[in-house]
């Protein structure tokens, strides 16, 4: 049995994550992992954007909802309403799309 690159113990090879730290085993696995966790932080940085002008100005709410949109779980239920979920690139400019349009709001407000 291979050992985890993380700390050592045990790993089944058919594992994708170590039983003991939790550490993505093959290299899809880590880098869907790098992936959701670079999409929270984009999108928490997003939304915390617009909720900082939204109480004068209506243009943070698209901003806002580009940001939920990058979030791994709102494409897990576009997943589940629209049978499979968006791509990955296809979720950043359907994000983006929707900030660009919260930025033009804001600045024409």
């Amino acid at each position: 049995m291979p050992a985890c690159d993380n700390c050592g113990a045990e790993v089944d090879e058919s594992a994708t994550f170590c039983p003991h730290c939790g550490e993505p085993q093959d290299s899809d696995t880590k880098q869907k992992v790098i992936i959701g966790r670079v999409s929270y932080a984009v999108g928490f940085v997003i939304i915390v954007a617009g909720l900082s002008v939204l109480p004068g100005n209506l243009g943070g709410i698209p901003v806002v909802l580009g940001g939920i949109q990058l979030f791994p779980p709102s494409r897990q239920l576009l997943g589940r309403v629209f049978g499979r979920p968006p791509k990955v690139w296809a979720n950043a400019v359907f994000a983006l799309l929707f900030v660009l349009i919260g930025a033009l709001l804001i600045y024409l407000l």
